[in-house]
């Protein structure tokens, strides 16, 4: 008979699964941020509004300090989130070790626990590493001419004759220049913090099987562990005991009160599934994601810049074309207010003029990217403004709505594993 109360046992499966609602919500309005859903409209005005309380209620050193944090972890190259992985990765295996595994060689002595778990952390740490030194695909002098004509230029999201602001080479289509790197990257997808590279055509294969090991690590935990508790349940008969609730009445027992139980006597074994559980979502949907942008021939930057140009689309659509000194705000982080006919060259040379003398430099490297930002904005600000002169709005859109890069499901997959070798395209690069 177990002496415990069901409120308490309730609350405590609440409170744990309203918290994991709720991180996972706060992760997917991050990662979905940038959507004209929560700029525009009702959500447009909640967001807004959440801001300027913000900014009411927290002082502005906080907000300074803040902007220091997120400067220095997320627009710089820092090994820090690879030192968390690791110790996460180490801590995760040292708590199976010490907790779960005992149970395991106790309730089901027959079976290996061993080998599957360090083939499967020394592939991950393996992955890790060739992720973080390989050539995610730098353009240089030497290869940027083969680049130019292996991707052709679609018209819309990348066009021709376009030259990196800072390499000063030209541009290919899907490239995108990695200002914390500090080069060029052809297909480029996204700098991954927990690599602290970038990654584009030449090492997205191996991210791609470094996600998948993850979710393998963590699903394979996971079970390891809700077996353990399984054997601790049946070894203790805890299904065919009862507990004595408010009115001293006994009950026979239900999952609230067998997990309060469980994670009264074994808290590190439960928190170890209820975080896999969690981890298994979250990395799940991040695979997810990525084994779609393989399937298609896609990458995030694509995705990111297609719906950039979409909300430039639709913003001049609606724009008054007689008020030529309108001034626009074309996005985030801080690019607001550019004037769509300044000429490019005056916006680098206002930030030049801004930052010169200020920290014996001519440009930071936080000012030099912002510019960057600003004058690629800038272009795509112009670029839109001449193709609404020859097609309709509804055109564009419908346009930028289809993948001209995807080859088809077979060689979709082949470009991630064997870049640049696609049939029936040039491979003379390198």
């Amino acid at each position: 008979m177990l002496s415990g109360h069901k409120p308490e046992a309730m609350n405590f499966v609440v409170a744990f699964g309203s918290y994991v609602g709720l991180v996972l919500v706060l992760i997917l309005l991050y990662f979905m941020r940038d959507l004209p859903l929560f700029k525009t409209g009702l959500l447009g005005e909640i967001r807004n509004t959440l801001i300027k309380v913000s900014d009411l209620l927290v002082p502005e050193l906080c907000w300074k300090l803040l902007e220091g944090i997120n400067w220095r972890l997320f627009k710089q190259r820092t090994m820090f989130f690879q030192v968390v992985y690791m110790f996460l990765l180490f801590l995760g295996y040292f708590e199976f070790v010490v907790e779960v595994l005992p149970f395991l060689h106790y309730f089901y002595e027959q079976e290996n626990h061993i080998n599957v778990p360090i083939f499967n952390f020394l592939t991950l740490v393996t992955l890790l590493v060739i992720s973080s030194i390989s050539n995610p695909g730098i353009i240089t002098e030497k290869n940027v001419r083969g680049h130019v004509k292996y991707w052709g230029t679609d018209g819309l999201v990348y066009w021709e004759n376009t030259q990196c602001a800072t390499c000063k080479l030209p541009k290919p289509a899907r490239s995108k220049h990695c200002s914390l790197c500090g080069h060029c990257v052809f297909k480029f997808d996204h700098h991954c913090i927990w690599t602290n590279s970038c990654l584009g055509g030449n090492n997205y294969r191996y991210f791609i099987l470094f996600l998948l090991n993850n979710l393998f690590f963590f699903t394979y935990g996971t079970w390891m562990v809700m077996r353990a508790l399984g054997g601790i349940i049946e070894h203790m008969h805890l299904w065919d005991v009862k507990y004595i609730d408010d009115n001293d009445q006994p009950q026979p027992m239900n999952y609230s009160i067998l997990i309060h139980h469980l994670f009264m006597k074994f808290p590190r074994m439960v928190f170890l599934a209820a975080s896999g559980i969690f981890l298994d979502i979250a990395v799940g949907i991040f695979t997810l994601f990525h084994i779609m942008l393989a399937f298609t021939n896609q990458t995030t930057n694509e995705r990111h810049r297609r719906g950039f140009i979409e909300s430039v689309i639709k913003r001049l659509a609606n724009t008054n074309k007689n008020d030529t000194h309108e001034r626009k705000t074309i996005g985030n982080n801080g690019l607001a207010e550019i004037d769509k006919n300044e000429p490019i060259d005056s916006v680098k040379d206002n930030v030049r003029l801004r930052t010169k003398g200020i920290k014996g430099t001519e440009y930071s490297n936080k000012d030099n990217q912002t510019s960057s930002k600003r004058q690629g904005k800038q272009l795509v600000y112009h670029h839109v403004e001449e193709l609404l002169k020859k097609h309709s709005s509804n055109e564009i859109l419908q346009r930028l709505s289809n993948n001209p890069y995807d080859l088809g499901f077979f060689k979709n997959i082949w470009s991630v594993f064997f870049p640049l070798t696609v049939p029936g395209k040039n491979s003379d690069i390198y």
